[in-house]
């Protein structure tokens, strides 16, 4: 037996950093293939990603802004993600295998004397 006991810490600042700069604008987020997370409180996508042969369910959150405070010039109104609330990734399980993806040799009725 054993268990799953996660991903590394550098591995979530790397993946964080990066889901923050995808999902600073709603158009960028949509171009790097997240999905918006509706349940957010301001501003949050989740993307599925795999790393190795681990799929993951990579979530970011972020609070909007529309003014200049965060540097931004942003007098059009443009939504930008100001500050990172949080950025996580939900382990979903193995990746699966390239020839399980048929799945009509699963429902294959098996004769008596195969079982």
């Amino acid at each position: 037996g054993g268990f799953f006991i996660g991903v590394s810490p550098e591995w979530q600042l790397a993946c964080g950093t990066v889901a923050y700069f995808e999902t600073r604008r709603p158009e960028l987020a949509e171009r790097h293939g997240w999905q918006p997370w509706l349940e957010a409180r301001s501003l949050g996508f989740t993307k599925d990603v795999t790393h190795g042969f681990f799929r993951y369910r990579h979530v970011v959150c972020s609070r909007q802004c529309t003014d200049a405070s965060i540097g931004a010039s942003t007098s059009d109104g443009t939504v930008l993600a100001g500050e990172l609330c949080t950025s996580y990734a939900a382990f979903l399980g193995r990746e699966s295998p390239a020839e399980a993806e048929d799945a009509s040799v699963l429902d294959r009725a098996l004769s008596p004397s195969e079982l």
